[in-house]
């Protein structure tokens, strides 16, 4: 199993060389200028795509992110949580206790991820933030968007996203395959109508629920 410093493999996305000039272009529209994020300036929404809501588990089935290997927790701090993920990329030099950069396990994709929550008086929390979906979406753009995007030679990526602000908490964790990229893309824009309009998107058209046109009265 492979262990990486990550840092070693910081990179954004052009630097990467992975993704050819236009590809790049796609990727950036697609996840930080026309996001589904209510912070993207030109947001768009599920409906866009002609879907009922962005979708989550079918990305992540796709991407071959096992069930048990995905984590939305409605919570203030994740720590403990990336620590049993294995996420955990700083820690105490035994010898010298200095804080030392320390590999962590890179070819299991896997992913946890805060999802904002509301809560009031006894009730238990509610998810908010539009789903699952627009949540890990929204965590994607912000990793792109402060750079915090790791490629490494396996294949895999990394994507980081952390709180603003002095508290600099992270906020989620996102190993998956670098194919991902593109693959989610011709998932959710399964009819072409924003990118690769003339590339076949075959069994991707078996995997995402579809919204019915309203009938007219």
């Amino acid at each position: 199993m492979s262990t990486a410093l990550i840092s070693k493999y910081k990179k954004s996305i052009r630097d990467s060389a992975i993704w050819s000039s236009e590809e790049v272009s796609i990727i950036w529209d697609f996840y930080v200028t026309k996001s589904v994020a209510a912070s993207a300036s030109q947001q768009r929404a599920a409906k866009d795509f002609g879907l009922k809501e962005m979708p989550f588990d079918t990305l992540l089935d796709y991407s071959g992110v096992l069930a048990e290997k995905r984590e939305m927790l409605m919570a203030d701090r994740i720590d403990g949580v990336l620590k049993e993920y294995g996420f955990v990329y700083m820690g105490k030099d035994p010898n010298t206790k200095e804080v030392v950069e320390i590999p962590i396990e890179i070819d299991s994709p896997r992913l946890v991820c805060m999802q904002p929550y509301s809560i009031a008086d006894r009730n238990k929390p509610v998810a908010k933030g539009g789903g699952k979906g627009v949540t890990l979406l929204t965590h994607m753009r912000n990793s792109l968007a402060h750079g915090c995007t790791y490629f490494f030679d396996n294949g895999n990526m990394l994507l980081e996203d952390r709180a603003a602000g002095s508290s600099g908490k992270t906020t989620a964790m996102i190993l998956l395959p670098q194919s991902s990229f593109l693959d989610w893309i011709k998932i959710i824009d399964i009819d072409g109508k924003y990118y690769f309009p003339n590339s076949a998107r075959g069994d991707y058209r078996t995997l995402v629920v579809r919204s019915k046109p309203k009938k007219h009265e």
